[in-house]
């Protein structure tokens, strides 16, 4: 049988991300798209331009919101209120959206204290909401248009559980999905000190078909590789006939979305202003009293009445 050979070549494909602060430009400040307010169960983030970043914590069960992160003007609109919640001063951050090649909807989100890195987390935005657990389509070399379709090979990146305001630590694999007609691959990705390669490719094999994908990926300034050393073989795939996840892929296939967003966006938020209000009403409202752990029942005295009366 003649064997099928799928070539991906990556040489240019900046999913790989080599990223330094020397490559901030206009071009990697905050997207309109992504501009505004966005509210997680635990969370509210705001992003104001040009580079601005604004993490408010629903603490006390979402009874209370803590401003931890935000400028320094904020407090201008609404004084800070000191308590055991909220310091005095916030942490200021700020941020910059590193995007990838060729999609307009996913980037790479770079958070700095003084210039200093604090976190790099992907990030990618569908219909209002924004994901940090997506697959990213590799578009083979020959091919001249994106092809929306399923099949074909959806890269890993190293994905965070949420935006957090201290340093994340790297996942320790990453997964990637290779997807024909007859099967779909789970290619394992895994941490490395190798040098970045993005000519290097590895291969596996299912019967006389051969796959071929980029040996290395680079994601979140994190390396990971599918392959031993100087070696091209990738080792333990799984395979599968049917893809075992709840997914949905955007408008161009060319990414595909693994998990619920993170974050949703709240449109009638336009403005600090309007920020500040939600935060000073929230804020205002007293929770009630809990009931009694052992509610405390009286006996009921019956009725007495004096003689003669």
């Amino acid at each position: 049988m003649k064997k099928i050979f799928y070539a991906i070549i990556f040489s240019l494909f900046f999913s790989n991300l080599i990223f330094s602060q020397d490559s901030i430009s206009l071009e990697t400040l905050i997207p309109e798209t992504i501009r505004g307010l966005w509210e997680a169960d635990d969370r509210y983030i705001y992003f104001e331009e040009p580079d601005s970043i604004c993490i408010i914590l629903k603490e006390y069960y979402s009874w209370y919101l803590d401003r931890v992160v935000e400028p320094e003007n904020y407090s201008e609109v609404l004084k800070r209120t000191r308590n055991l919640a909220t310091q005095e001063k916030p942490l200021t951050y700020t941020c910059a959206f590193i995007p990838y090649e060729g999609i307009s909807s996913a980037w790479e989100l770079t958070i700095f204290e003084n210039e200093k890195i604090i976190q790099t987390i992907p990030v990618a935005h569908n219909n209002d909401e924004l994901y940090l657990n997506f697959l990213v389509k590799i578009q083979r070399e020959e091919q001249e248009n994106k092809t929306k379709e399923i099949y074909g090979y959806w890269q890993g990146i190293n994905s965070s559980k949420s935006i957090r305001i201290s340093p994340r630590n790297s996942i320790e694999n990453i997964y990637s999905w290779f997807i024909t007609e007859d099967g779909i691959y789970k290619l394992r990705f895994w941490q490395t000190n190798m040098s970045f390669d993005t000519e290097a490719t590895a291969e596996f094999t299912d019967g006389d078909n051969i796959f071929s994908v980029n040996k290395h990926i680079k994601s979140a300034n994190q390396i990971y590789t599918c392959a031993s050393g100087r070696s091209s073989r990738i080792r333990n795939v799984e395979k599968f006939y049917t893809f075992n996840k709840n997914y949905k892929v955007d408008e161009n296939y060319s990414l595909m979305f693994i998990e619920e967003p993170y974050l949703r966006k709240k449109e009638e938020v336009k403005n600090i202003q309007d920020l500040m209000e939600i935060v000073k009403l929230q804020n205002s409202k007293r929770k009630p009293a809990p009931e009694p752990l052992f509610p405390v029942k009286l006996p009921k005295i019956p009725p007495f009445k004096l003689k003669g009366f």
